[in-house]
Order: C-alpha cells, then structure tokens, then sequence
C-alpha cells in the first residue's frame, strides 16, 4: 500500500466524524436552549460544519488521486 492510500485511509474516517459532530453541534445549538453560547454563535457552527463537508466531499477524493 502506498503512502497516498494511507494517508486517505486515515483521513476519511477522521473528516467524516468531525463534519458529523459538528452538523450535530450546529443543531443542538437551534434546538435546545441551553446550547445558546456555550460553543459559540450558530454561524460559526455553520461554517465549520460547510468545512468539513467540503473538506470531507472535495479534499479527500483528491488523496487517491
């Protein structure tokens, strides 16, 4: 196996759990209220889960290339 394989290998499961938790984070943020600023605001929960979803989709498919 080649270190490119590896590298995506390793990459996909970790990106794939972070964008997942940060999705979550962003709606538990709008649907319970104790959530209101103990992450920060909603749009930042926003734009990172936008980033790891890109990341996720559009980085880590470039690896096996």
């Amino acid at each position: 196996m080649d270190s490119a394989n590896e590298t995506a290998l390793a990459l996909i499961p970790i990106t794939f759990i972070g964008a997942l938790l940060n999705w979550s984070i962003l709606f538990a943020i709008k649907k319970l209220s104790f959530f209101n600023n103990s992450f920060g605001s909603a749009n930042q929960a926003l734009v990172d889960a936008l980033h790891s979803t890109i990341f996720l989709i559009y980085f880590c498919p470039m690896v096996f290339l």
